[in-house]
């Protein structure tokens, strides 16, 4: 008995130790797995998107964060609250920690990337090697151009980046600025001139096309709704089928701009807002598969670099409502992509999916929103329009396209509290029934 009692001691302990033993190889083994090494390049959502995955997933990558913009990662979906001053400068900050293996370059460019080496180079000649690369360079906006524009001008400005924001702030303090023009009237241009709008400077609106939003909304009676109404506010003005000509400043300061129908405006601040195209400067440089000038990526977020991904506005992406592929522009979205292509990286497999592109603003009192198909139906496809006049006095016009009581696309301009549910609709791609819709939510009798 005595001698089983031994034995039996001693396999119990040869047990254990190998049970010890095996989990020590285990843990050794863990902590020296390769730690990567990925850089992320800009500071938008898709790579706020990736941060806030790496945080989440509380992961010991190396990771070196770089933007060409100085401020810290932040929100560009408020800078027209930045600018009528609804909320403070600093407000719209999404990361300003201080995490070990995240390393944060600010204020730097990445000016090419060799892959076969996998370097990167910086503008200041450092370099940086890397396993794995995220593109979210973004966009860009596209620069007025004129022959009287050959030198910075003060006055004039762009409005894309928080430090844009913060300069116009800071000229219409020091200048006590009463009367603006903003150039372009895409949802980018509306926006910037509200933000104005509210802080009560009065706001010329500079369009070349015939309609506002004419290329985003495709839809001449729902421009010409949003149209009238702007015509009823006093302070705001609006010029189609116009183009900056000159212009007119003297020694470095803005006094006016000329106009191509031969208008002249006085004022001292122009904001230019004549859109944005995908800053895809770096990716021309590598042998990646591209289309209609952004990024293929596959439900990974992966190009067909294997080592490199991207997301945000310089990727193509499924649209639900259309079912082509398109350039990603939701700043929702952008964080999702971000999300997803730092999991498929660090070995967690996700995908996306795509999205339903569309928007949702407001300015000068008015909301709009659109999404799915509002361009190139087919001639079958049913069109059901309202238009009425709200509480408020300002004129609201909805559209839904069906295709056999299916929801292919909708604009909502004004009384828009039942844009969710179009929306709804079209992401399901179910039998609507419209006419109960219009009943109930809207009160028709017909």
């Amino acid at each position: 008995m005595k001698l089983f009692k031994t034995l039996l001691a001693l396999a119990l302990t040869c047990i254990l130790g190998s049970i010890l033993l095996g989990f020590s190889i285990f843990t050794k083994a863990k902590n020296n797995l390769p730690v990567k090494h990925i850089i992320v390049i800009g500071t938008g959502a898709a790579g706020i998107g990736f941060i806030n995955e790496v945080l989440d997933q509380n992961s010991a990558a190396s990771i070196t964060w770089i933007s060409a913009d100085r401020d810290n990662p932040y929100d560009r979906t408020k800078l027209d609250s930045v600018v009528s001053k609804k909320i403070s400068e600093e407000k719209p900050i999404l990361y300003n920690k201080n995490v070990a293996n995240i390393k944060v370059l600010l204020g730097k460019k990445v000016i090419s990337i060799n892959s076969k080496k996998k370097i990167i180079t910086l503008d200041d000649k450092s370099t940086y090697h890397y396993d794995y690369i995220f593109l979210a360079t973004g966009s860009k906006p596209t620069k007025i151009t004129t022959k009287s524009i050959n030198k910075s001008i003060n006055g004039l400005f762009n409005f894309y980046t928080l430090q844009d924001a913060k300069n116009i702030n800071a000229y219409i303090e020091q200048n006590n600025i009463n009367n603006a023009v903003v150039i372009g009237c895409g949802i980018n241009g509306l926006e910037a001139a509200d933000a104005l709008f509210r802080r009560k400077i009065k706001v010329t609106l500079i369009d070349k096309n015939e309609h506002i939003l004419q290329n985003t909304l495709n839809d001449a009676v729902a421009s010409q709704a949003i149209e009238k109404n702007i015509k009823k506010t006093p302070s705001i003005r609006w010029y189609s089928r116009a183009s900056l000509k000159n212009i007119i400043e003297k020694n470095g300061i803005l006094e006016g701009i000329e106009l191509t129908n031969g208008t002249i405006l006085k004022t001292s601040l122009v904001i230019s807002a004549v859109g944005v195209k995908p800053n895809t400067k770096l990716a021309q440089q590598l042998n990646i598969s591209m289309k209609n000038g952004a990024l293929i990526v596959d439900e990974t977020m992966k190009t067909s670099d294997p080592s490199i991904y991207a997301g945000g506005d310089i990727v193509l992406i499924h649209d639900k409502g259309t079912n082509a592929l398109t350039k990603s522009c939701k700043w929702g979205d952008a964080i999702q992509q971000g999300r997803i292509a730092a999991s498929n990286i660090f070995g967690r497999e996700k995908k996306y999916q795509g999205s339903l592109i569309g928007f949702r603003t407001s300015f000068f009192g008015n909301t709009l929103v659109a999404s799915g198909l509002l361009k190139n139906y087919q001639p079958h496809y049913k069109i059901v329009e309202h238009s009425g006049i709200d509480n408020n006095g300002r004129i609201f016009y909805h559209k839904i396209i069906l295709d056999k009581n299916i929801i292919k696309g909708f604009i909502v301009c004004n009384n828009a509290n039942h844009a969710r549910r179009l929306r709804t609709a079209l992401a399901e791609q179910k039998t609507f029934n419209y006419k109960k819709f219009l009943k109930k939510d809207f009160r028709l009798k017909n």
